[in-house]
Protein backbone atom coordinates (compact mmCIF):
# COMPACT_ATOMS: atom_id res chain seq x y z
CA UNK A 1 0.00 0.00 0.00
CA UNK A 2 2.69 2.68 1.06
CA UNK A 3 4.44 1.93 -3.08
CA UNK A 4 0.96 2.98 -4.12
CA UNK A 5 0.83 6.16 -1.79
CA UNK A 6 4.32 7.46 -3.06
CA UNK A 7 3.03 7.21 -6.76
CA UNK A 8 -0.64 8.94 -5.67
CA UNK A 9 1.73 11.34 -3.91
CA UNK A 10 3.89 11.70 -6.67
CA UNK A 11 1.13 12.32 -9.53
CA UNK A 12 -0.59 14.98 -7.32
CA UNK A 13 -3.33 12.66 -5.94
CA UNK A 14 -5.21 14.20 -2.99
CA UNK A 15 -5.87 10.89 -0.88
CA UNK A 16 -3.81 9.19 1.53
CA UNK A 17 -4.08 4.66 1.10
CA UNK A 18 -2.37 3.96 4.10
CA UNK A 19 -3.93 6.54 6.71
CA UNK A 20 -7.11 8.02 5.46
CA UNK A 21 -10.36 6.68 7.54
CA UNK A 22 -11.80 5.16 4.12
CA UNK A 23 -8.53 2.99 3.81
CA UNK A 24 -8.07 2.23 7.81
CA UNK A 25 -10.33 -0.48 7.95
CA UNK A 26 -9.18 -2.47 4.76
CA UNK A 27 -5.57 -2.08 5.38
CA UNK A 28 -6.19 -4.45 8.81
CA UNK A 29 -8.25 -6.31 6.94
CA UNK A 30 -5.33 -7.32 4.09
CA UNK A 31 -2.36 -7.12 6.64
CA UNK A 32 -4.12 -10.10 8.70
CA UNK A 33 -5.01 -12.18 5.96
CA UNK A 34 -1.69 -11.92 4.77
CA UNK A 35 -0.01 -12.75 8.28
CA UNK A 36 -2.08 -15.82 8.63
CA UNK A 37 -1.13 -16.74 5.14
CA UNK A 38 2.44 -16.35 5.67
CA UNK A 39 2.03 -18.20 9.19
CA UNK A 40 -0.03 -20.96 7.52
CA UNK A 41 3.43 -21.29 4.89
CA UNK A 42 0.07 -20.51 1.80
CA UNK A 43 2.26 -17.47 0.93
CA UNK A 44 5.76 -16.46 0.89
CA UNK A 45 6.70 -12.57 1.70
CA UNK A 46 8.13 -10.94 -1.69
CA UNK A 47 9.93 -7.47 -2.40
CA UNK A 48 9.83 -5.81 -5.40
CA UNK A 49 12.03 -3.16 -6.97
CA UNK A 50 11.61 0.18 -5.98
CA UNK A 51 10.17 2.67 -9.19
CA UNK A 52 12.29 4.45 -10.53
CA UNK A 53 11.37 8.44 -10.94
CA UNK A 54 12.04 7.25 -14.91
CA UNK A 55 9.78 3.98 -14.24
CA UNK A 56 7.04 6.98 -13.02
CA UNK A 57 7.38 9.49 -15.47
CA UNK A 58 6.75 6.75 -18.52
CA UNK A 59 3.61 5.89 -16.46
CA UNK A 60 1.93 9.36 -15.99
CA UNK A 61 2.86 10.00 -19.57
CA UNK A 62 0.81 6.78 -20.35
CA UNK A 63 -2.09 7.32 -18.49
CA UNK A 64 -2.01 10.72 -19.75
CA UNK A 65 -2.10 9.77 -23.64
CA UNK A 66 -5.17 7.26 -22.41
CA UNK A 67 -6.83 10.67 -21.21
CA UNK A 68 -6.09 12.33 -24.50
CA UNK A 69 -7.12 9.69 -26.55
CA UNK A 70 -10.04 9.26 -24.60
CA UNK A 71 -10.99 13.33 -25.04
CA UNK A 72 -10.48 12.66 -28.99
CA UNK A 73 -12.53 9.47 -28.66
CA UNK A 74 -15.31 11.18 -27.06
CA UNK A 75 -14.78 14.18 -29.07
CA UNK A 76 -15.09 12.37 -32.58
CA UNK A 77 -18.26 10.32 -31.13
CA UNK A 78 -20.07 12.98 -29.55
CA UNK A 79 -20.43 10.98 -26.27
Amino acid sequence: MSAINRYLKDICRNFDTVRDIEFIRSNRTLDVFLKSRTEAGLSIPTKHKILTKEDLEKTAAYLQSMKTLQLYYEKQHGT
